[in-house]
């Protein structure tokens, strides 16, 4: 979604948070509908297999104009420790009472059906588990802090408690 919206820089500045809820939801129907990556989260001796996985440091995950998007739970940005949604399917069906929880401030994402949740997380990886017709496994799409980065079959993730310097 990022790389898309990142190809129309006007579109972005004009529209903002409607041309990324359009780009989301165009590419749910694209891609997540009809042939979605699979990846697995592994982390402490736990696992979790999705279509998406989300990993913060902070909270909320994004704003929508200037309401907070919250995915995870029990992250702060001063903690040294990541938190992990992995949403399992991409069904139309779901998508509604997910986008509920995503804007709801009572109701928690991380919580809903097809959500797999760690918190208190410091290390993880993330590996596709798709293979293309030739067995080759299929890249997922990485963004971090907002950009996309390009396409990878496995991206080891941890926590570095105080690597990041902020003078105010």
């Amino acid at each position: 979604m990022v790389r898309r919206v990142d190809a129309h820089p006007k579109l972005k500045s004009r529209a903002g948070p409607y041309y990324y809820s359009w780009a989301g939801i165009s590419g749910f129907y694209r891609k997540y509908l009809v042939n979605p990556v699979r990846v697995r989260v592994e982390t402490g001796g736990e696992s979790a297999d999705g279509v998406t996985a989300i990993v913060q440091n902070s909270d909320p995950f994004t704003y929508f104009a200037s309401r907070p998007i919250r995915v995870c739970e029990g992250i702060a940005i001063d903690d040294g420790t990541l938190s992990i949604g992995v949403l399992r399917r991409a069904a139309q069906r779901d998508m509604p009472t997910l986008i509920t929880r995503l804007f709801s401030d009572g109701k928690s994402a991380s919580r809903h059906r097809q959500v797999e949740h760690f918190d208190d997380i410091t290390a993880a990886t993330v590996s596709s588990i798709s293979k293309d017709r030739e067995g080759t496994l299929r890249p997922f799409p990485l963004q971090v802090d907002g950009d996309y980065i390009g396409e990878r079959t496995r991206v080891e993730l941890r926590a570095d408690p105080g690597a990041l310097t902020i003078v105010a």
